[in-house]
């Protein structure tokens, strides 16, 4: 069946007949091989790019998948031997090679994965004019580009590698390092990233900025930018002072280029740049740019434009381009600038086109002055943001581009419009809208917090909205930084350890700083919670005081200081809040910042909660069971009752039997103690098994949902909803709210005895069928910490949650389960009680078993994966502490004998190893408690990261990169640890700089950096501004406690700052409380723990053994009772799985 879907024959047609190609709208296709690309960017793990060679029975071919469809690898999808769909693709020869780049993929799982269909042959170029077709083959069903000019002929292979060649002493900077056969590889801008090594781009510079100047305490510095367009999309690159005298004279607007490696590729920052691309590039002195001899190929410009009527519905501060008719022109006008006191020239102009509506453009500067379209014109910008200013706005970018009258379909299509009729036209304007929010300029519409993450708020653009919600907690510390007293200044300031406070912006030194706030806040309402950011002003209303009267009531009165957060707590407040993309330590995320807040209106509530009840009125709802009975008995004839399938006397005396067996637990007076409240529950649950396979109870599911309380009635809710899903009852975007309720408000001590049933709607979050991955991992852990706020116990779904945070990239909503540490198994020795499950008082390692339903079995394989992938999850936010200790729970797992050892626990030993070298800088010792045989497989399976590790330690920065080169960078990345082998590179000279605070107090960088070395060039760096560099990254990072200080008659130095152990009293205080709380915590675990080993045999007779010997004089201090426990008893509970 398979091999009669596949398309026979289509790689030959992509590269040597594309008009037969064209004729294939999808093709299908057998995956042969899959391969992960080295990783050599920023990504971390799992942000890789992957090769995969694809089969038409006929031929093979060499695919290389693109980021946007990363996700079928990601989500275990593709497999060796999988059929898929290829939708969108771009086929092209690279070195002698055919190459596809797959734009649009899909896997075809309804066939499964099949071994080998067929004898493909290789793909290969058969004469010159194949490679001249394969050269001109474009992406199938992509997007078109305007502005592209037909060539009339193509460059033939031939003639690109004699450019490439020739730019080994050509154009670039240095000595030319990307030319030769390294730069041979034409890359399309889609494809670049920092996971590919070399590369060359053919693209056309459709934006160049002048040359931008700054002064800092550091020194003065210049860039420019330019917009960098080819076939598969846009890309910015932006050059630096010495970069801008080699390459901006180089570079015209209009003119096409080839750029190679050497080039940076970093994450793009989006405040600076409007183009779709994720990454930027940033120009090196040894990067290669050659102007093209060919200057056709290569599109002019790419738009994506929006009509002047569609503005209304777009974001203020969104970026768009558009394409209108000039209305009107006014005179250049010049204006001052409030903070900088600079002149700016600006024009502004009036747009039309064919929707009826006008708009107000202006241009700056150099566009502005130099302005000389004539009325009636057709103009193309691209790059423009948007105004909420009169209504809607718009202001050209920088960045942007203007094109007057150019040879587009748009263009003309307006131009034939205006002349036929547009000009006796009379047109709207968007000035209506700045009547709509008079305060804040703009009409943000309310959100709820579920709203907020499940529609994804700022992840594509920065998006503003407001929320109802009432503060549930305020984090205390780093509440506030001292900030500069200088006026339009709030730069942090640095303790300079004399009573001073230095601010590096002003170049000045304060007495005291200004204390401003930083404030975190957990904000909830019914469908949630979510964190939001309070700046100074902001935060001034929320707390009742400036930071400096918190800062001193903090080092005064510890109970005064904790006072104020109380009094702010528990506030029900308006906060009106924007949701931007935001970046931390290389991840991205978004964060909602607050932008005002203020005082619930109570009687503005109460009006809109009068006229949604009016609106609801028409449309009667299902009464609940006693409504019902009331009419019924109340009443000669049959009560009036809703249009529905139900809408019988028979059918609602059906209803009133659901419902009153859903309602009647738990009791409305409560019960008195656990055992008969573990007796009602019991009954209750045979009553609602017994309701749930009766014919009526799915069908009906729906309705009554909405009379059953999530958080009072939870096991009854938590049936309806299965049964609800089952008979698809209820529309999609209704059961992702209900289901997020749910789990977000369920009362705990029932569903200890409704584990099955639970678990299967944990299952829905896992398994991706209900909510995109953010959204289920959030839930998930939030479900998971209600059940069990201590988070001691591993179950079956914490696995599953580890796997889908680290496999999908949303490791920060899983944070509150994974950083609590796991202290039981489920059927662990000692733990089983005779209690009922409803004690209160009970610990959760007796309620949460495999007999509850609340976990499945689980194997030793499970609680190493998931201690491992905590381990992961913590090495890609970098925090090196925790993954560490996740890392030496998987080394320390007990085995049965001296010769077992599990793959899973090689593999994190050799992490743990890297891990060590970047936290400490010296290789970690394996803990004492460690089993002998996965000792032993350490030693012979580890060499490669001991040697490492070793030369780390004790050895030059030459023989830290001669140890790695002889390892080889592909054992690294076969063992998916090559980015973590990178930072140790990159951390061995932080490491010797740190190590020079035994030594000296204060050192200069010149100093630093002729006794230091890089172990990547094992060579000093270049220059003492790459030091600072250097340097400066790891204070802002906080490995590093210490200030650059620059004297007028002196070299720049570090001063190593006092350790953070010398604190003051307040900051002791504050150490001392933080410790108590978390003793607080650890207090019932003790105590289980305790009752537990109180149980155990071993223990006792391990404790009379001790006490002997103390009386004696022969206590050994370090002989625990660990040591002499058999490896098999300490995981009694979990099934071997190795």
């Amino acid at each position: 069946m398979a091999e009669q879907q596949i398309t026979q024959g289509a790689i030959e047609a992509m590269f040597c007949d594309p008009a037969r190609a064209a004729q294939f709208p999808v093709l299908v296709m057998q995956c042969l091989h899959i391969k992960t690309l080295e990783n050599k960017g920023p990504g971390g793990p799992g942000a890789g790019r992957y090769r995969i060679v694809l089969s038409d029975i006929r031929n093979f071919v060499q695919c290389v998948l693109a980021t946007q469809v990363n996700h079928v690898m990601h989500e275990g999808q593709l497999q060796r031997g999988s059929i898929v769909r290829v939708r969108q693709y771009q086929a092209q020869p690279v070195k002698g090679k055919n190459i596809v780049i797959l734009l649009d993929l899909e896997v075809i799982t309804s066939l499964g994965t099949l071994e080998k269909i067929g004898e493909p042959k290789s793909m290969e170029f058969t004469s010159t004019e194949q490679q001249t077709t394969a050269a001109a083959a474009t992406a199938t069903g992509g997007t078109s580009f305007y502005g592209a000019k037909p060539e009339p002929a193509q460059e033939s292979k031939v003639e690109v590698q004699r450019q490439l060649a020739s730019r080994t002493g050509g154009l670039g900077g240095g000595g030319g390092g990307g030319g030769g056969t390294s730069a041979s590889t034409i890359y399309p801008i889609e494809a670049v990233s920092p996971y590919a090594n070399k590369w060359t781009i053919k693209a056309r510079v459709t934006s160049k900025s002048e040359i931008r100047t700054w002064h800092k305490a550091s020194g003065p510095g210049k860039l420019f930018s330019v917009n960098l367009l080819d076939e598969s999309g846009e890309i910015r690159a932006t050059g630096f002072n010495n970069e801008v005298d080699q390459f901006y004279d180089m570079l015209h607007e209009g003119s096409v280029y080839f750029i190679s490696t050497p080039c940076k590729v970093q994450l793009a920052k989006k405040q600076f740049s409007n183009l779709p691309n994720d990454y930027e590039l940033m120009f090196d002195r040894d990067t290669v740019i050659e102007k093209a001899d060919d200057q056709s190929s290569v599109p002019q410009v790419r738009y994506n434009f929006c009509n002047i009527q569609e503005l209304q519905e777009v974001e203020k501060d969104a970026t768009v381009d558009l394409v209108g008719v000039l209305k009107e022109t006014n005179a250049v006008d010049q204006i001052v600038s409030k903070t900088t006191q600079k002149p700016y020239d600006k024009r502004e102009l009036v747009l039309v086109d064919d929707t009826g509506y006008s708009v107000r453009v202006t241009i700056w500067g150099k566009t502005a002055t130099e302005f000389d379209a004539s009325p009636e014109s057709i103009i193309a910008f691209k790059g423009m943001r948007v105004s909420d200013f009169g209504g809607r706005s718009l202001s050209l970018l920088s960045s942007g581009t203007m094109a007057i009258d150019p040879d587009i379909p748009e263009a003309h299509k307006l131009k034939g419009w205006y002349d036929a009729s547009g000009r006796n036209n009379t047109f709207a304007t968007h000035s209506n809208m700045s009547s709509v929010g008079a305060a804040t300029g703009r009409s943000d519409e309310f959100k709820t917090v579920g709203q907020i993450k499940s529609e994804n708020l700022g992840m594509d653009q920065p998006e503003y909205f407001m929320v109802k919600g009432t503060i549930v907690h305020i984090k205390h510390e780093n509440f506030a930084y001292p900030a500069c007293l200088s006026e339009n200044c709030s730069k942090k300031v640095t303790d300079m350890g004399n009573g001073t406070w230095r601010c590096e912006k002003c170049n000045i030194t304060h007495e005291r700083p200004q204390w401003r706030y930083i404030l975190s806040i957990d904000v909830s309402d019914h469908t949630g919670h979510a964190w939001l950011s309070c700046f100074d002003d902001t935060a001034r209303v929320i707390m009742g005081m400036s930071a400096d009267e918190l800062t001193e009531l903090n080092a005064s009165s510890e109970a005064s200081f904790n006072a104020a957060f109380d009094a702010a707590n528990c506030r029900k407040l308006v906060f009106r809040c924007r949701a931007k993309m935001d970046t931390f330590g290389e991840q991205p995320r978004v964060r909602s910042q607050v932008m005002s807040v203020g005082p619930m209106d109570y009687k503005s509530e109460g009006n809109k909660l009068a006229e949604l009840i009016k609106q609801m009125g028409p449309t009667p709802r299902l009464p609940i069971a006693s409504t019902i009975r009331a009419q019924a008995l109340s009443s000669s004839t049959a009560p009036s009752l809703p249009t529905s399938p139900l809408c019988d006397i028979t059918d609602s005396l059906q209803m009133d039997q659901l419902a009153s067996v859903l309602l009647d637990f738990p009791p409305a007076g409560g019960l008195a103690d656990d055992e008969r409240y573990h007796l009602a529950v019991k009954s209750h649950i045979h009553k609602v098994d017994k309701l749930a396979v009766t014919q009526n109870f799915n069908p009906a599911a729906a309705q009554l949902l909405d009379h059953v309380h999530p958080g009072v009635n939870s096991i009854s809710h938590l049936r309806l909803l299965i049964a609800a899903r089952a008979a698809n009852s209820i529309p999609q975007a209704d059961m992702l709210a209900k289901v997020s309720i749910f789990l977000s408000t369920f009362d705990a001590r029932q569903i200890r005895y409704a584990g099955k049933a639970f678990s299967v709607v944990l299952d829905w979050l896992v398994s991706g069928s209900l909510f995109p991955a953010s959204v289920a991992v959030e839930l998930l852990t939030t479900a998971l910490l209600r059940l069990d706020p201590t988070g001691s116990v591993l179950t079956s779904h914490h696995v599953a949650l580890a796997k889908l945070a680290f496999t999908t990239d949303n490791v920060e909503p899983a944070l509150p389960l994974l950083e609590k540490n796991i202290v039981f198994y489920p059927g662990a020795k000692g733990l089983q009680e005779s209690r009922p499950l409803c004690g209160l008082d009970l610990p959760p390692a007796a309620y949460i078993t495999t007999q509850s339903g609340l976990t499945s079995q689980l194997s030793s394989s499970d609680v190493l994966q998931y201690d491992l992938l905590r381990g992961l999850c913590f090495i890609q936010r970098r925090a090196w502490s925790q993954a560490l200790d996740a890392l030496e729970r998987v080394i320390t797992y007990p085995t049965k004998d001296n010769n077992s050892c599990s793959k899973i626990m090689v593999e994190a030993h050799n992490k743990w190893i890297l891990v060590g070298l970047l936290l400490n800088g010296k290789t970690p010792a394996l803990p004492a408690i460690t089993s002998p045989g996965p000792q032993k497989a350490f030693t012979a399976l580890g060499k490669p990261y001991q040697s490492i590790g070793k030369a780390f330690e004790d050895n030059t920065a030459e023989m830290l990169n001669a140890e790695f080169a002889s390892v080889g960078a592909q054992f690294f990345s076969e063992e998916n640890n090559l980015n973590l082998m990178r930072l140790v590179m990159q951390h061995y000279q932080r490491w010797q700089i740190l190590n020079l605070r035994q030594i000296y107090t204060k050192i200069s960088l010149e100093q630093i950096r002729k006794r230091t070395q890089s172990a990547e060039t094992a060579a000093p760096l270049a220059t003492e501004a790459e030091m600072e560099k250097l340097v400066h990254q790891m204070i802002d990072e906080g490995m590093l406690s210490g200030v650059i200080e620059r004297p007028a008659d002196g070299p720049a130095y570090l001063s190593f700052l006092a350790p953070d152990e010398e604190l003051s009293e307040a900051e002791f205080a504050q150490k001392m409380s933080s410790t108590a709380q978390r003793l607080k915590a650890l207090e019932p675990l003790v105590k289980a723990t305790n009752e537990r080993l109180g149980t155990s045999r071993d223990y006792v007779r391990f404790l009379v053994g001790q006490q002997k010997k103390e009386k004696d004089g022969r206590r050994d201090y370090e002989l625990t009772f660990l040591n002499q426990v058999e490896d098999e008893d300490l995981m009694t509970g979990v099934v071997a799985g190795f």
